[in-house]
């Protein structure tokens, strides 16, 4: 594709399965929250201009009907690619970005009923409407990672530093004063490990069934890595 896809993740852990799958794929890790997406992605683009960008990454359920690893998409622009996702059972929807977690059932809950979005996370928002004033092609392609009807198994800020990084003694502390989370906990990043895969195997067949082979590296490769 003339000028390259440029995949943006919040994290390592999202992409982890893309970079393993096609390591010559552009990835640019913005870290968590509208601000580090905003911040990162204005810098990769004053020094390169992708034919397209992909946002992509984790959401949470709002619509009811979405199920964990179920794929969610969304156009904007016009590109080839895009003619890929009707021809696969991958769902086009809606987004509500914000810069919290949406944790509770009750949370959920009230989000679809006042933003009726299908699905909620925390850097597309920034970066579509980056992409839309610099009149670049994106496409928002994200996995279920917990659904409508289920709670995050931890109030995950409360063991984050203000970078968005795992604060592994706060954790560890809370998790021998509460054993019985230790379970949920493993469950929940069993789950995730498997999202991971859905989202990077979405992603490489999205490439595949293009045509597009490994993308070209240059010298103004926008591959950071704060999250």
């Amino acid at each position: 594709m003339p000028d390259g896809i440029l995949f943006c993740f919040a994290s390592r852990a999202e992409s982890r399965h893309l970079r393993r799958m096609r390591p010559r794929a552009e990835v640019l890790h913005t870290g968590i929250g509208a601000r580090r997406a905003r911040s990162a992605l204005r810098a990769c683009l004053a020094r390169r201009r992708p034919g397209l960008i992909v946002s992509s990454g984790f959401a949470g359920g709002l619509n009811p009907a979405l199920r964990p690893h179920d794929i969610l998409y969304r156009r904007d622009g016009s590109h080839p690619l895009f003619e890929v996702p009707e021809r696969r059972e991958w769902i086009e929807g809606t987004f509500h970005s914000r810069d919290t977690l949406a944790a509770t059932v009750e949370e959920k809950a009230r989000l679809w009923r006042h933003r009726g979005r299908d699905a909620v996370e925390m850097e597309s928002g920034p970066i579509r409407e980056i992409a839309a004033r610099a009149g670049i092609p994106c496409l928002v392609l994200r996995v279920i990672s917990d659904g409508a009807a289920e709670a995050l198994p931890l109030d995950f800020p409360r063991f984050m530093t203000p970078d968005w990084r795992v604060a592994p003694l706060r954790l560890a502390a809370y998790l021998l004063a509460s054993p019985a989370r230790v379970g949920v906990l493993y469950r929940f990043v069993r789950s995730i490990d498997r999202t991971a895969l859905v989202l990077g195997t979405a992603l490489r067949e999205l490439l595949d069934e293009a045509g597009n082979g490994p993308l070209p590296r240059g010298r103004d490769d926008c591959i950071v890595s704060p999250g």
